[in-house]
């Protein structure tokens, strides 16, 4: 096993356990790389916030680290667990932490809790999964009344400087399309995120048992993989 980290955030808008679509990803990362991967059961809305949240991946972070002092880490996540992880990496690299993530993998990621995006109004009738107003509900459940435009609860309005390199992957037909062509067109200046675009697929479509996740998941190993050969060096 190779000293590479992969912490998984799982999705489902903040409010739902993640699943065994979730664990079949872990399962084909640890067998295709050889890593370790965490898996962190964070806490979900409406009976915790973001702040719990937070909290609670804080501590879980920083206990892995200290565990294996010599591993890299990377973090990867799905949906609202993408949002996450990315928002994760932020707060991090704002705080100057001892150890952050040197890559970042994200599928499918809620940037914006908002949704106030006027180009997400065309993506309704493509989005099949996810219901538009439900997700606004879920997102202020999440924030416990705080402003929603905050980093951690929408990453998009964080900082990109100091991360790691990140790959992000999403379909032409979801509801989160503008948001991740914004992120694109914002981090374009700093170098460090590569796009996938995947047409017509829908949301989270990496989770599902099709070619085109199988696709995306290589490319995530590959990218994985890559760390791993660094690592050895």
């Amino acid at each position: 096993m190779t000293n590479t980290h992969v912490i998984f955030f799982h999705g489902g808008a903040y409010l739902l356990e993640g699943n065994s679509m979730h664990w079949k990803i872990v399962e084909t990362v640890l067998k295709k790389t050889n890593c370790k991967v965490s898996y962190i059961d964070y806490p979900l809305a409406p009976e915790y916030t973001y702040k719990n949240t937070f909290e609670m991946v804080q501590k879980s972070f920083e206990r892995l680290t200290k565990e294996y002092p010599d591993d890299h880490f990377l973090f990867m996540g799905d949906s609202a667990g993408g949002g996450l992880a990315l928002a994760f990496a932020q707060k991090l690299a704002i705080e100057r932490a001892p150890v952050q993530p040197q890559k970042n993998i994200l599928f499918s990621p809620w940037l914006d809790l908002n949704l106030q995006n006027h180009e997400i109004k065309m993506q309704v009738t493509l989005d099949k999964l996810l219901p538009l107003q439900a997700l606004i509900k879920a997102g202020e459940k999440y924030a416990g009344g705080d402003d929603v435009s905050n980093y951690l609860l929408s990453p998009i309005n964080g900082k990109f400087e100091g991360l790691g390199d990140t790959i992000v992957f999403y379909g032409t037909h979801e509801l989160f399309y503008p948001d991740c062509k914004k992120l694109h067109e914002k981090s374009k200046s700093f170098g460090n995120f590569t796009f996938y675009e995947f047409p017509e697929m829908q949301h989270d479509w990496v989770v599902l048992p099709i070619p085109e996740a199988e696709q995306a998941l290589n490319i995530a190993i590959d990218f994985i993989s890559k760390q791993n050969s660094q690592n050895i060096c």
